[in-house]
C-alpha cells in the first residue's frame, strides 16, 4: 500500500523544499493516480502543481513516443478512470481531458484551459497538415510529427511559441507585440507575416518568407541577426553555429503556401490535381484510384494555399491525404 500524501509534502514539493525520495513519491502517487484523499490545498496550490507536474512530464524526451504507443489505450480508460478519482488527484486528470488520441483526425491536441494553466501543445501524429489557430488569431499550419507549445493566452510584451518539425506560420500584425518563435536553435521574430520553418533535429534549420519580414538569429551570438524578405531563405548550420542566407530567387518548398484563387464546376479529380501540381508545383496523385479520380467538385477557392485547399476537397468530396516526403496522396476515407 502507498502511503498517504500529506498536503505538507506536496508544498514542500512545489517549493521544492523536499528530498529527492520525497520528490520522487509525489510523482509516483501522481503517476498512479490511486490516491483519492482530498487534500486541503488552496486553489493556486492545486495550479502550481498542476503545471509542476505538467512540465514534469513534457520536458521527458520519451513522452510523444510514449503518447503515440499509448493512445488507443488511453482513450479508452480515461473516463473510467476519472470517477474513481477525487480531489487534486481528479483535479490533476482532468489537465489531460484534450491530451489523447482523436480517432478521426489523428492529431493529439493538448489543452490546459479547463485545469487554469496557462499553456497549451498541439502535436500532429497524422500524415495531413493540421491547422492551430492561436489566441491572437495568428494561424498556424502544423505538418505531420511536429509539435507547437503556445500559451492560452498571450500577456506581457512577446507573443512566444516553441516548434518542433515543419510549420507554416500566418502571423496576426501587432507591432507593439512581437511574435518570437524558438526552434531547432534559433529565434525567429516577426511583427505580422507569412514564412515557414523546418527544425528537424537532425537537420539544419530553414526559415523561408513568403511575404512580410522576418529576422533570426542565434540566442546568445551578438551580431548574428539576420534580415528576410519575401522568396529569401536563411538555413542554421548547426554543426558551425551560424546563419547562412540563401540567395536563390525563389524557394521551391514555399509554393505549396502561396495563395492562390481558382474555381473547379463539374470536373474531376484527375482534372482538379492536374490544375494543383501546376499551380502550387507540387506533386499530388490519387494512387491510381480510378474511382476516385472520376469524383466530381465544384468549389470555389479564393485566395488560399494548398492546405486550405485539400482541407476543404477533403470534406466536400469525403477523402483523405496523406504527405510523405513531398508528396501528396489523395484517397478515399475508410471506416475505421
Amino acid at each position: 500500500m502507498k502511503p498517504e500524501l500529506s498536503a505538507e509534502l506536496i508544498k514542500g514539493y512545489l517549493n521544492n523544499n523536499c528530498t529527492e525520495a520525497e520528490g520522487a513519491l509525489v510523482e509516483d502517487w501522481y503517476n498512479s493516480f490511486d490516491n483519492t484523499s482530498d487534500l486541503s490545498l488552496s486553489n493556486e496550490e492545486k495550479r502550481e502543481l498542476r503545471s509542476k507536474l505538467f512540465n514534469k512530464i513534457i520536458s521527458d524526451p520519451c513522452f510523444e513516443e510514449q503518447a503515440e504507443s499509448n493512445k488507443r489505450k488511453t482513450t479508452r480508460t480515461i473516463y473510467r478512470t476519472i470517477t474513481a478519482l477525487s480531489g487534486v488527484a481528479a483535479a490533476i486528470l482532468l489537465i489531460f481531458n484534450a491530451l489523447f488520441y482523436d480517432k478521426e483526425s489523428k492529431v493529439i491536441v493538448e489543452s490546459y484551459k479547463s485545469a487554469n494553466l496557462p499553456f497549451a501543445k498541439t502535436v500532429n501524429y497524422s500524415k495531413n497538415i493540421v491547422r492551430t489557430i492561436l489566441p491572437d488569431n495568428s494561424v498556424v499550419w502544423l505538418s505531420p510529427n511536429s509539435s507547437l507549445e503556445y500559451p492560452n493566452k498571450f500577456s506581457g510584451d512577446l507573443r512566444e511559441v516553441k516548434m518542433k518539425g515543419e510549420a507554416f506560420f500566418e502571423v496576426t500584425k501587432d507591432h507593439a507585440h512581437p511574435f518570437i518563435i524558438y526552434s531547432g536553435g534559433v529565434i525567429t521574430r516577426v511583427w505580422g507575416t507569412s514564412f515557414l520553418i523546418k527544425a528537424y533535429e537532425s537537420k539544419p534549420t530553414e526559415v523561408s518568407v513568403v511575404t512580410g519580414k522576418v529576422s533570426v538569429s542565434i540566442p546568445k551570438r551578438a551580431k548574428s541577426e539576420v534580415m528576410l524578405f519575401p522568396t529569401q531563405k536563411v538555413i542554421y548550420l548547426k554543426d558551425e553555429d551560424k546563419l547562412k542566407k540563401d540567395l536563390e530567387k525563389k524557394i521551391s518548398t514555399v509554393h505549396m503556401w502561396e495563395k492562390a484563387t481558382m474555381s473547379f464546376e463539374n470536373k474531376p479529380v484527375s482534372e482538379v490535381i492536374d490544375v494543383l501540381n501546376k499551380e502550387f508545383k507540387t506533386q499530388i496523385n490519387a494512387g491510381g484510384d480510378k474511382e476516385l479520380e472520376g469524383y466530381v467538385l465544384n468549389a470555389d477557392f479564393n485566395d488560399m494555399n494548398l492546405a486550405s485547399v485539400l482541407e476543404i476537397m477533403g470534406k466536400s468530396l469525403n477523402v483523405d491525404y496523406e504527405i510523405s516526403n513531398e508528396i501528396i496522396l489523395i484517397k478515399r476515407k475508410t471506416n475505421n
